[in-house]
């Protein structure tokens, strides 16, 4: 193929045409040569069929076989001696590249032919502007232009190239255009739900054939369905999967949850609740449909704490609230707390008679129990002091003699030994004095054969 700017040997074809054209336009095509083809012919192919044939005639007219009639001057020409032929070419493809050749017959030289190829850009514009502020020389205008082109995977490796011609000198410079392949997700970041059903959703764009979506996940935040919500989308390039991800976060405005309630019986019972919101809470009191305020029979608190929620069969712990109303008087009738935040109000009863019954109950199961230690403590102390009695009574020690006193029965009570007496003469500690108790270990102790005399 030769350049459209070489000059044509003597005996060849030159075919000549833009280089890049916009789709849906036209191309001129110019096919000359120094020598005059036999027939005055010359033959157009576009992709290898062929397009049109143009015939210089002998009476002087230029016949072009596509439009099966002679030319005009907007479609087609010949030279008056037929040394060059021209014709339009109307571009249908979208894209790439058009391979356009021209052949003429010369009588010394046989078939002769020449191609040159067009680029087929999709693209709007281009527009021309200039820019007075850009710190050019007050002689030199300077042109800019702008070319806005749809873009898709064929295009990925493609050089664009921008060419300008300005009284015979030339210029270019180009660009390679890259092709991310991997697809874009479109949602909506934040949702609010105020109701029982909300709608998610993601939009992928890819210009890859083969794409689609995985599973959703769910992070779970403390209310049900609230939380953190990932759209996760793929398409495939090649072997090459690509997935990306894009979070969207719903939050639920509702009324407060109650999520436990507790009674703590006392001197000072108290009424505790368990409260989860997502905005701040107003907790009210009552009692016989009378507003509650702090006395000193009754006194509410409110206090933010983390409190554990299952949610999912998982428990997680949230921000949450305890509202206590501690009750010193007696218990009357129904309690009943109202809590209230930005999006509505929850109401919860504590019924007075179960909690007397309960209080009752507890009462009666906490005598009971202090009666069976009672009697269990007593138990082990019989027990105890009994065997230290056998024990006492099952050591052997011959000739001595145990006194107790009146007020001892525990079994480390101090024990004092005495020598029995010499003969008929009493000892002076044969005898306990007045209010103890003489304990003798057998009777071995009587019949010893061992005396001990008086030694004044």
């Amino acid at each position: 193929m030769r350049s459209p700017n070489d000059p044509a040997t003597q005996g060849s074809v030159l075919l000549t045409a833009k280089q890049h054209v916009k789709r849906y336009e036209n191309v001129g095509l110019n096919c000359s040569s120094d020598t005059i083809p036999l027939g005055k012919t010359a033959n157009l192919e576009v992709n290898g069929k062929s397009f049109t044939a143009i015939t210089l005639l002998s009476t002087g007219e230029c016949f072009s076989s596509i439009l099966r009639n002679q030319c005009t001057p907007d479609v087609c020409a010949c030279s008056s001696r037929g040394l060059w032929f021209s014709h339009i070419y109307d571009v249908v493809q979208h894209v790439g590249r058009i391979n356009i050749t021209c052949s003429m017959i010369l009588k010394e030289h046989g078939s002769s032919s020449d191609s040159v190829q067009v680029n087929v850009i999709d693209f709007t514009g281009p527009t021309l502007s200039t820019d007075p502020e850009l710190p050019f020389r007050a002689d030199i205008k300077a042109y800019f232009i702008f070319i806005m082109n749809d873009i898709n995977m064929n295009h990925d490796g493609n050089i664009c190239r921008c060419c300008i011609n300005v009284d015979g000198i030339t210029a270019k410079s180009e660009i390679s255009v890259s092709i991310i392949s991997t697809p874009i997700i479109q949602s909506t970041e934040i949702v609010t739900c105020n109701s029982s059903a909300v709608n998610l959703s993601c939009i992928i764009k890819t210009g890859l054939p083969s794409y689609g979506f995985n599973l959703w996940t769910h992070s779970v935040k403390c209310y049900q369905e609230a939380g953190e919500y990932t759209c996760n989308a793929w398409n495939t390039h090649g072997e090459t999967s690509l997935v990306v991800n894009k979070n969207i976060s719903l939050q639920v405005n509702t009324s407060p949850v109650i999520i436990s309630m507790a009674v703590f019986p006392g001197r000072k019972t108290t009424l505790s609740a368990s409260i989860y919101s997502s905005t701040e809470i107003i907790p009210v009191w009552q009692q016989l449909n009378e507003t509650i305020v702090n006395s000193t029979d009754l006194m509410q608190t409110l206090e933010r704490r983390n409190i554990k929620i299952s949610v999912y069969n998982k428990s997680i712990e949230c921000h949450g609230y305890v509202a206590n109303l501690s009750i010193s008087s007696s218990l009357n009738v129904e309690y009943v707390l109202f809590v209230r935040n930005a999006f509505g109000e929850t109401k919860l009863f504590f019924d007075t008679d179960e909690l007397i019954t309960q209080d009752l109950d507890s009462t009666a199961s906490f005598d009971l129990r202090v009666l069976i230690f009672s009697i269990v403590a007593l138990g082990i102390f019989i027990f105890t002091a009994t065997g230290a009695v056998i024990m006492s009574k099952g050591t052997k020690h011959p000739h001595v003699i145990h006194i107790i006193g009146p007020h001892e029965r525990c079994p480390s009570i101090p024990i004092y030994h005495s020598a029995p007496a010499s003969g008929n003469t009493p000892n002076v500690y044969d005898l306990p004095n007045p209010g103890y108790l003489e304990v003798i270990d057998d009777a071995s102790s009587y019949i010893s054969t061992n005396h001990y005399a008086e030694i004044d």
